[in-house]
């Protein structure tokens, strides 16, 4: 399932958005922004490498970057993602499976904090927590799973990189590699998928959430803590989204209702 993420400086970067937040004091204040996107001010179809989304005085300051993310294309899937800020979105998707249970795209809000000039990123040490919350509405058919995509020691595949997935709610979909164990982090049950080497390491929460809060941190100190992850890792960046599988062929609707995740 591993993907190579678009990065900020690698897309066609088309818009800055300039829809209003309906969140306000920070990740502590989850819930507020339960707002379904009726009026995009950008729209990004299918194969679209997506754009900036301003953060203006939310949070940590650093802006996002919103994207269709068709990175597994099989001919299948249709996309139209419209945005009206970075916690609120939504993306139509019509796509079909291939026959082996392949993501086929990953549309999703992110944070940077790789360099793409230098390619730097800070120590996860340097954070006390990494607090983000979320919210989503989904189909009740289909194949796909809303989750946090982290990516660490560096963005996208490469030597050395650990990518990270929160599954917050799924249908009909197994994550990639095995089961390890089942394990309680910032105070939730999750199954613990990871394949081999832990390149793709997956939280799979026990029982589904549709909105809440969480710290990231949390997550990369329990694999680091568990010998999972290296002690002097680094944060590339995170994102918030839905991987699509399948949908019958039938045009379905994803919303992101609430997304914001800062690291301090």
């Amino acid at each position: 399932m591993r993907k190579t993420f678009a990065a900020a400086s690698a897309v066609a970067l088309i818009a800055t958005a300039t829809g209003v937040s309906v969140a306000s004091g920070g990740p502590e204040a989850a819930g507020e922004a339960a707002q379904k996107c009726a009026n995009p001010t950008q729209t990004w179809s299918t194969s679209d490498g997506g754009g900036p989304v301003s953060a203006d005085g939310e949070g940590d300051g650093k802006d996002y970057y919103g994207s269709p993310n068709l990175w597994n294309d099989n001919g299948s899937v249709s996309q139209s993602m419209g945005v009206c800020s970075f916690d609120s979105w939504y993306v139509d998707a019509a796509a079909s499976d291939s026959g082996d249970g392949a993501v086929l795209s990953y549309p999703n809000m992110h944070k940077d904090w790789h360099d793409w000039n230098s390619g730097s990123e800070p120590s996860l040490d340097s954070f006390e927590r990494i607090p983000t919350q979320f919210a989503h509405e989904a189909p009740e058919s289909g194949t796909w799973n809303f989750a946090y995509d982290v990516w660490i020691n560096g963005v996208g595949n490469g030597p050395g990189t650990t990518e990270l997935m929160i599954w917050t709610e799924y249908n009909g979909q197994r994550p990639a590699g095995e089961l390890q164990e089942t394990v309680t982090v910032d105070g939730a049950e999750w199954e613990l998928w990871a394949n081999e080497n832990n390149e793709i390491v997956s939280f799979v929460a026990k029982s589904p959430q549709t909105s809440g809060e969480l710290d990231i941190k949390a997550f990369t100190d329990h694999l680091t803590e568990a010998g999972m992850l290296k002690s002097d890792s680094t944060l590339g960046q995170v994102g918030y989204g839905v991987e699509i599988v399948d949908t019958a062929g039938q045009k379905q609707r994803f919303d992101v209702t609430d997304f914001q995740v800062d690291a301090y």
